[in-house]
């Protein structure tokens, strides 16, 4: 995964003002949904949480764009992604982990690299549990650069969603040219 870039050694150059971010956009889940065991891909109930109305997130820039939960990005440069994944276990199911994991492809999502991957336990009724990651992508292509978010879980569970909050959503922030 060449395109993926560590705190370390991310050298950015800077330009513009609000320190030297030129673009960020934020996106959520509406309402809650149940997901089933295993790698699934998050494809319904996103808003462009950035622009609702109840929110006060400070959009700048162009928007990121997001068909079936395949993510593309509107300018190449190095972007974080922080992103929010929050569910609970309403049936009591046996399974004890969940979690979630970021997969990036460089080939307009002919194959992709796994490069981020989070887990928390659950084992009883109605428990709870969120999961936050900040990742460092170098987006080189906005034609073939794609991003997709894929719950993954022992068993059946339900993730959060709201339309007044981000409860499981992502902050697409450009932080530099490549």
């Amino acid at each position: 995964a060449a395109n993926i870039v560590g705190l370390a050694t991310a050298g950015f150059e800077r330009s513009g003002g609000f320190g030297g971010i030129t673009d960020m956009d934020a996106w959520a889940i509406s309402s809650n949904y149940s997901v089933s065991s295993g790698s699934n891909t998050i494809t319904t109930n996103w808003y462009q949480f950035s622009t609702a109305s109840n929110t006060h997130f400070p959009k700048k820039g162009d928007s990121m764009s997001q068909s079936s939960g395949i993510w593309t990005f509107p300018k190449t440069g190095f972007w974080t992604v922080d992103f929010m994944f929050g569910c609970y276990n309403v049936d009591n199911n046996s399974g004890t982990y969940f979690g979630f994991q970021m997969f990036f492809s460089t080939d307009t999502g002919g194959s992709y690299d796994r490069f981020y991957t989070a887990y928390g336990n659950m084992t009883d009724n109605n428990d709870h549990g969120e999961l936050f990651v900040r990742a460092y992508i170098d987006v080189t292509n906005v034609s073939t650069n794609r991003l997709k978010f894929n719950t993954n879980m022992a068993a059946s569970k339900t993730v959060f969603g709201d339309a007044d909050e981000m409860r499981t959503g992502a902050i697409f922030t450009r932080i530099g040219d490549t």
